[in-house]
């Protein structure tokens, strides 16, 4: 099977383009391929076909669970269909949860439309007699965190904090990522507000764990801090590999980069034993 290595700010995926079959089991193919020591290593594996004028992707995390969503894998689906034959400089990419519009724009960024953000807590879901979840206080071994909760398509946890410096994410991310009051798990986001245009974010993902960026991610953290009055509708979302724009109208836009680190070929049977 041919792969791409590909990444959007250190958020790190392998793409496989046209292959129609192994997506049936693409859980199992997952958790082998994104093994960092015995298999290609990565956060995601992403498969993107044809649909037509437009494409589909799936993408699956590393522990094999399948994600309706994610905003850096899409800006790796963008950036592919410049950089081979398929020639898209604006393309409609079919996700799981719904379609996006993605478009190249000059030097090199890209712009993909995210969709609209669900608040419902029966939507994202989270577990919520409330009609928002909106800085809802949790106890989480012996800290008391408010946390406020939205979907991009899959479920964010935001924790706001006055300095991302005091974060354990290594202890409080796997926790909140598994905590009751979710019954489909959740991605963790802490965010500090720097100003009201730029946002500082670390990420633990669910089905991954902590990770350089996060497209839906930055998303939620710019989305919760414009709902709680303490940002603005356009902000810059700084976090640990780098920078994404995103800009929080009728619908949510993100702009970003991604980058192609290399080709390969992977025999599934000779060296993973895998037989489609």
């Amino acid at each position: 099977m041919e792969f791409i290595k590909m990444h959007g700010l250190g958020n790190d995926f392998i793409l496989v383009y046209g292959n129609e079959i192994i997506p049936s089991r693409g859980g199992e193919l997952a958790r082998r391929l994104c093994d960092r020591r015995h298999g290609i290593g990565a956060d995601g594996l992403l498969f993107l076909s044809s649909r037509g004028d437009s494409f589909a992707m799936r993408i699956f995390n590393a522990d094999g669970s399948e994600a309706d969503m994610c905003g850096n894998a899409l800006l790796c689906a963008a950036r592919y269909l410049v950089e081979t034959d398929k020639g898209k400089a604006k393309a409609t990419i079919h996700t799981l949860a719904g379609p996006r519009e993605v478009s190249i724009l000059p030097g090199g960024l890209i712009r993909a439309g995210m969709g609209r953000p669900e608040w419902d807590p029966g939507q994202i879901p989270v577990l919520s007699d409330k009609s928002l979840v909106l800085k809802e206080p949790i106890m989480l071994g012996g800290c008391l965190l408010e946390v406020s909760c939205v979907s991009l398509g899959n479920p964010h946890c935001i924790v706001h904090v006055p300095d991302l410096g005091m974060v354990d994410l290594a202890r409080l991310g796997p926790r909140l990522e598994r905590h009751p009051i979710f019954p489909q798990k959740t991605n963790v986001e802490f965010v500090q507000v720097i100003a009201r245009d730029r946002l500082a974010v670390v990420v633990w993902e669910r089905g991954v764990g902590a990770t350089m960026a996060c497209g839906t991610g930055a998303c939620a953290a710019a989305l919760v801090s414009l709902r709680l009055g303490l940002a603005d509708r356009q902000v810059r979302v700084l976090m640990p590999g780098g920078e994404l724009l995103v800009e929080c109208l009728e619908d949510v836009y993100l702009t970003g980069t991604a980058s192609l680190v290399y080709r390969g070929w992977v025999d599934l049977g000779r060296d993973l034993g895998f037989h489609p």
